[in-house]
């Protein structure tokens, strides 16, 4: 999650977000959270100032009374009456499962807390969120795959548990692979791959090398994580945005904390033959065609890896709200 505004955060007011709702929203998603957020009674009514709602967004106070219109307009609010005397608006607030229902979204996403000074950047918060749930979604099929090798009866998988992403790729590949009992083999095994193999791990010859960047796994890894594009098409959004806001060079632009990833490349059982391609990924001069091609398929230790999933690192807390998914599955189906 994003760092703490000051040292009373623990102290501000909170809300439940939901990730596919905060990003179908556009604009108007920090405003109507706010306005949720400003509710901690749960009546429905708030008082909302314009000079207010702009100092806590980043905004004029115009773009607050814009968009208090425009939400009016597209029926998240029921009621918006203006206190002259106050200066202040009242608002009363449309729920967010029926804001989702009205938009025509099929789920919620990632639900999240997020705190008041979270509200700028919502949309890094959602999106970071989507891509915790998209992971946590890699663990579960990890812990089925396992519970599968557990059901052949080999006693080496009795002690095996998928509890962390770093669990996905030291256990969760597609069968058990040979063994090297007898020191040469491994030996020889450690000098063509390049890096010592774990003898407690029993699936571990799937993965061949391993860099700061990048996890290089053979060809019959099941790709397993989180990608751009899978997150990119449940938000409703292009695998650009969701890079651009995943991309530690552009949050570093707005003072946001690094995210820790790890991009699986497999091996696509290809020699070493374009040459074009690999000199452009390392070299981002040459022509953009080539820096494309280069992105998805590169070279390393003669062989042509093709980039996949990533691994996220990331410490977001989701909650569980079972009845708001239930509710929204519901009106769908009165629809």
């Amino acid at each position: 999650m994003l760092p703490s505004a000051d040292n009373n955060s623990q102290l501000q007011p909170t809300t439940i977000v939901s990730s596919s709702l905060a990003d179908s929203m556009g604009s108007l998603a920090k405003l109507y959270y706010l306005v949720r957020m400003l509710d901690q009674q749960g009546s429905g009514w708030v008082t909302l100032h314009p000079d207010y709602a702009a100092h806590v967004l980043g905004v004029q106070p115009s773009t607050i009374r814009k968009n208090i219109s425009l939400a009016k307009l597209r029926g998240y609010f029921y009621n918006v009456i203006w206190n002259r005397d106050k200066r202040s608006f009242s608002i009363r607030y449309k729920s967010d499962v029926k804001i989702a229902q009205q938009i025509g979204l099929e789920n919620l996403g990632a639900l999240v807390r997020v705190a008041l000074y979270e509200l700028p950047l919502l949309k890094f918060v959602a999106t970071e969120a989507h891509a915790e749930l998209m992971q946590n979604a890699s663990i579960y099929h990890a812990k089925q795959e396992l519970k599968r090798l557990k059901r052949r009866g080999p006693r080496k998988y009795a002690n095996l548990r998928v509890q962390s992403i770093e669990d996905i790729f030291r256990l969760k590949l597609m069968t058990p692979t040979r063994q090297y009992p007898d020191k040469e083999s491994r030996s020889a095994l450690r000098d063509k791959v390049g890096v010592p193999v774990p003898q407690e791990n029993p699936c571990a010859e799937q993965v061949e090398y391993r860099s700061e960047r990048y996890l290089f796994v053979r060809q019959n890894f099941r790709l397993i994580g989180a990608s751009q594009e899978g997150i990119g098409k449940s938000l409703g959004r292009s695998s650009r945005t969701v890079q651009r806001r995943l991309s530690n060079s552009y949050r570093k632009s707005r003072s946001l904390p690094k995210i820790n990833k790890l991009q699986i490349a497999q091996n696509t059982g290809e020699g070493d033959r374009d040459w074009k391609a690999i000199r452009s990924f390392y070299h981002s001069e040459m022509d953009t065609q080539g820096v494309e091609y280069a992105q998805r398929r590169f070279n390393h230790k003669k062989q042509t890896y093709m980039a996949g999933c990533n691994l996220y690192y990331l410490n977001v807390e989701l909650v569980r709200q079972k009845w708001k998914r239930f509710r929204l599955t519901e009106m769908t189906l009165d629809r």
